[in-house]
């Protein structure tokens, strides 16, 4: 697999084949962090939804981070509402 973004891509949907086809998310988890660090913005905005999803609230910021500096619209929203119900909690 190409070490660039179609690399990411590629690994990122491998990901997807093991969380969606055969219910495996944690088998998935390594070809997201892959497809992450090789600049794939959508595996890293799933990590994040994932981490939400498991309200892991804490793990998941990093990762709307660098997909909100990356100026992605939903990522950006995500963050503001995580921060905004900080703000609300404390």
């Amino acid at each position: 697999i190409a070490g660039d973004v179609d690399g990411g891509k590629s690994y990122y949907y491998l990901g997807l084949v093991q969380e969606e086809v055969d219910g495996e998310v944690e088998k998935a988890f390594p070809y997201f962090h892959k497809a992450d660090e090789l600049g794939y913005l959508e595996a890293t905005k799933h990590i994040a939804q994932l981490f939400i999803d498991n309200s892991e609230i804490t793990k998941a910021y990093p990762y709307l981070k660098k997909a909100a500096e990356a100026k992605d619209n939903d990522a950006c929203y995500g963050l503001a509402s995580i921060l905004s119900d900080e703000k609300q909690s404390i």
